[in-house]
Order: C-alpha cells, then sequence, then structure tokens
C-alpha cells in the first residue's frame, strides 16, 4: 500500500482526503520514471486522507495494451 497526500492552495483545496486525479497522475509518474516496469500489468492500493481525519482508499490499476499503458482508478 502507498500513502500520499494532495495539497493544491492555489485553487482553494488545504488538503484534499482522497483524490483519484491525483493518485492517478502518480501512478502515471510511476510508470514515466521507471519505478515500476512498464511492460507489466500492476495493480496497487493507495491510502490517502488519513492525516485529517477522513481516510480512503483507492485501487489503481495499470494495464498495458500494445506498449501503452492504461491507468484506471
Amino acid at each position: 500500500m502507498i500513502y500520499s497526500r494532495d495539497f493544491a492552495p492555489s485553487v482553494g483545496i488545504h488538503k484534499d482526503p482522497v483524490t483519484g486525479s491525483a493518485n492517478g497522475a502518480l501512478a502515471g509518474y510511476f510508470i514515466l520514471e521507471g519505478i515500476l516496469n512498464s511492460k507489466v500489468d500492476h495493480v496497487f492500493c493507495i491510502a490517502q486522507g488519513h492525516a485529517v481525519g477522513r481516510p480512503g482508499k483507492i485501487d489503481i490499476i495499470i494495464h498495458v495494451d500494445d506498449n501503452k499503458p492504461i491507468i484506471k482508478v
């Protein structure tokens, strides 16, 4: 499990307790930076919101089709 936090103060979000868009982008970052192998599928969970008392979990699926990762949140 991965724990993440998302801040966007420039658009009025002090701390987003659980956000799919940020965690989907994080999955893409893992692929682009070579942290995860871009040739195989991955399934993992990201937990968020514990620091503000609003915990949640997001399942991430990275499916590779024709050498292109498809990220599902």
